[in-house]
């Protein structure tokens, strides 16, 4: 068909390098599939794509190899593939799916764990994952938005840090303020650490997430089934517990609709008190993040 792929490969260039990454490798789980079962989806029509893919959604509920995020990537995929077709009874049996296996939140990271993760990073010459750390939790980035920042997003001032961010999930050319003294000139450090002619934060996803978790078990805190956007959603849920005004929240993390902020930190709000009541090491915890700090010389 005259200019769909070329219609298609411009949407996908749009994407992040992760979502990419995923949709390109949920479309060949998709062609394997249609493979075993003589099928040449691009023949398809519309009506028969869309029960195709339902069909493929149901064999992926019941494979215990796949989750519910497998079927989201794979109609994502698809769309962006044909973006003219809506694939109804697909989203359908999605919806269904996710109704019987609700997708579970990640927990909010306490900021005193966040800090002793950045610390115990940076002292085991981490600087990259302690930088994304850092980020991702006072400034509510996304873990893939700070891998992909370059040495020149990072715009220093006077007790400040403006990031230039490329491409988000919301969209491109977005700006995130951060005003922490303390914040701003650990990020200096780190960013002065990175060996990388012009990448911030030289990692990617898997290693991060390796360092991520390794840090969390070494902290005795991997019982807590953290991920790495839990640092994100501890970070605005520390902001809202200090009585910082929601709107100001939604304008550093970017949320577009306030009910869903307003949910997202109060909700989060709620966890965090429970992980901080729990938490046997979280005095250890506290006073490992104030003596890393006072060794970079930098205090509250």
């Amino acid at each position: 068909m005259f200019g769909r792929h070329r219609v298609a490969d411009f949407l996908r260039s749009r994407l992040t390098e992760a979502s990419q990454i995923r949709y390109q490798a949920a479309l060949h789980l998709l062609a394997e599939w249609c493979s075993q079962h003589n099928a040449a989806f691009a023949d398809l029509n519309e009506e028969e794509q869309d029960w195709l893919l339902g069909d493929y959604l149901m064999d992926l509920r019941e494979s215990e190899s796949s989750s519910v995020q497998d079927g989201r990537y794979c109609l994502a995929a698809a769309q962006k593939e044909f973006p003219r077709r809506t694939f109804k009874i697909a989203w359908k049996v999605l919806s269904a799916w996710q109704s019987e296996d609700p997708p579970v939140q990640a927990p909010p990271m306490p900021e005193d764990l966040a800090l002793a993760m950045v610390v115990v990073m940076t002292a085991a010459q981490r600087s990259a994952e302690a930088l994304v750390t850092l980020l991702c939790f006072c400034g509510l980035l996304r873990v893939g938005e700070a891998i992909s920042l370059c040495k020149e997003d990072f715009v220093f001032g006077p007790g400040q840090l403006v990031l230039l961010l490329t491409r988000t999930k919301t969209g491109q050319h977005q700006r995130v303020l951060i005003e922490n003294p303390v914040v701003v000139e650990f990020a200096r450090r780190l960013v002065a650490l990175s060996s990388h002619p012009y990448r911030a934060a030289p990692t990617n996803y898997s290693v991060y997430r390796r360092y991520f978790l390794r840090v969390l078990k070494a902290l005795g805190c991997e019982h807590f089934q953290f991920r790495s956007h839990s640092l994100r959603r501890g970070g605005a849920t520390t902001l809202f517990s200090r009585n910082v005004p929601l709107q100001t929240i939604m304008v550093i993390g970017r949320w577009q609709s306030e009910s869903s902020c307003r949910l997202y930190v109060r909700t989060g709000e709620a966890g965090l008190i429970s992980i901080q009541r729990s938490c046997a090491e979280f005095g250890v915890i506290q006073l490992l993040a104030a003596l890393g700090l006072s060794v970079f010389d930098l205090k509250f």
